[in-house]
């Protein structure tokens, strides 16, 4: 893995942050997935610290996300901001001398993008076709909802 993903704990024992600065192609996000794609540069800006034993690491993300539109398949891209994310390590489970926290990014990322979207700003041009083949929501009456009339 990339070397800017790593923190490096001995630079953090004096009590020093490590500002934490990248721009990474998304290639290392691993997505195998055929109905979403991260087009674009992932930015990543934050910093490392330690709390006793703990490393703290605070990051906000941001990139795009393009998904198929839930009803016409064109793919639609999105902004995709995660904003502080806080990842808490164990200095006891840091055998190396380093942290990598790219999966931490990862997942962060895949569990915020949309699982869903929907061309010309939710308002797909073709929800007029199809819509007549989608169940309608049904009318909600709560009991006793008649008893002022």
């Amino acid at each position: 893995m990339d070397d800017f993903f790593k923190i490096y704990t001995d630079r953090l024992y004096s009590g020093d942050n490590e500002k934490i600065q990248v721009e990474a192609n998304p290639q290392f996000l691993a997505v195998k997935d055929k109905d979403i794609i991260f087009p674009d540069t992932v930015f990543i800006q934050g910093e490392a610290y330690f709390a006793e034993n703990q490393l703290i690491i605070r990051l906000t993300l941001k990139t795009k996300v393009s998904l198929p539109c839930l009803m016409c398949n064109e793919w639609v891209t999105t902004s995709l901001e995660v904003d502080d994310f806080y990842h808490v390590e164990s200095l006891e489970n840091i055998r190396d001398g380093f942290f990598d926290f790219s999966e931490n990014v990862r997942e962060a990322l895949l569990i915020q993008a949309p699982k869903y979207i929907e061309c010309h700003q939710g308002v797909c041009p073709t929800r007029n076709i199809y819509g007549k083949f989608l169940k309608q929501p049904e009318s909600k009456t709560f009991p006793f909802s008649n008893l002022d009339k």
